[in-house]
């Protein structure tokens, strides 16, 4: 039944649907609505012809306290969104806006396709630009390959974590800003341990540069990871011989954290081998927080080692140390030749 609300020139259908109809034109501002009831809802709905024919529902609008919600439980085939010439500022053609408050939401927008036999240049997602529409901005290709056109630009640190390794495909570059300052860290932060400019091993091409850093820390009066205590020499024994043979050293640094103490009244000490017990260091402060750093180098650096070669601290005039906590690192490359 059709009711016509003269006041407001409304045709209000109660009870009954209109069919048949080849098209409905509304004047301007005309609009089709839901109830005034909260909860109420419009269908949009088409009608399938496939097993039980049936009319299913695309879009459902439903009258809410607020912004009222239109909900579209399935969207089959492609979906074009053609944003015409855009000239001026404007809203964004594409937008998702949520607001995220509940513990168990773990997905914003989610694309998910099946890939049976596709294409090997099929590209779930691509970015296209340029004056004529054709320029690669971003694509994410179907093994998850990403290329980016242009700069990849991040306000914080940037983290890139893989399980086999991290390559490049052509001659590159890496950059940083104004200041010039590039920082290798290990992923806890703590600075990294070993750096090869070529593979470690199986490196047929050439040789291979490894640049290390090994750190170990002394506790002098249980002889941990040294030995040596109530002598005028400790020698470092935490990663055997902390100079392994063929490498070429650059500096040994130091840092007493516990002062260190001794039986027979020393008063200073020195960081270098056995063949040159003040290499890196003498005359040095027996106090907690002293540190050793280029500054206090005897040696003219870098030193060649053909031998595995330990490291050592000494109380000057072979004064005995007993006790104390030194934090010993040594900065040395070394050169992996071809393999093959």
């Amino acid at each position: 039944m059709a009711i016509l609300d003269l006041t407001t020139g409304v045709v209000y259908l109660k009870n009954g649907a209109i069919a048949g109809t080849t098209s409905i034109t509304f004047a301007t501002g005309g609009a089709l609505r839901t109830g005034t009831t909260a909860a109420d809802t419009l269908l949009i709905q088409g009608y399938d012809t496939s097993g039980t024919p049936q009319y299913r529902t695309v879009a459902t609008v439903t009258a809410v306290a607020g912004v009222p919600t239109i909900a579209i439980p399935i969207l089959t085939g492609p979906l074009a969104v053609n944003a015409g010439t855009i000239t001026a500022a404007t809203t964004p053609s594409f937008s998702v806006v949520a607001t995220v408050n509940n513990a168990n939401v773990d997905q914003g927008v989610r694309f998910v396709f099946t890939d049976t036999s596709s294409a090997a240049g099929f590209l779930p997602f691509q970015v296209l630009g340029g004056a004529a529409g054709a320029t690669n901005l971003f694509k994410v290709a179907k093994d998850g390959n990403t290329t980016v056109g242009g700069t990849l630009t991040t306000n914080s640190t940037v983290s890139i974590e893989y399980t086999s390794a991290l390559a490049w495909g052509v001659r590159s570059r890496m950059k940083s800003s104004a200041d010039g300052l590039i920082t290798l860290l290990s992923n806890s932060e703590a600075g990294f341990t070993t750096l090869y400019l070529g593979p470690p091993t199986s490196n047929t091409g050439n040789g291979t540069w490894q640049m290390s850093k090994v750190s170990v820390t002394c506790t002098i009066a249980s002889d941990t990871n040294c030995s040596g205590k109530g002598t005028g020499t400790i020698t470092i024994t935490g990663a055997a011989n902390l100079i392994p043979a063929g490498s070429v050293v650059f500096g040994v640094t130091a840092r007493v954290t516990t002062i260190i103490a001794g039986s027979d009244g020393i008063a200073t000490w020195a960081l270098g081998t056995a063949a040159d017990p003040d290499a890196w260091g003498a005359g040095l402060a027996l106090a907690a927080t002293t540190t050793v750093d280029g500054t206090a180098f005897t040696a003219t650096t870098p030193l060649n080692f053909p031998s595995a070669t330990a490291v050592t601290f000494s109380g000057t005039g072979g004064k005995i140390i007993d006790s104390g906590v030194i934090k010993v690192t040594i900065y040395y490359f070394s050169f992996i030749p071809i393999s093959a």
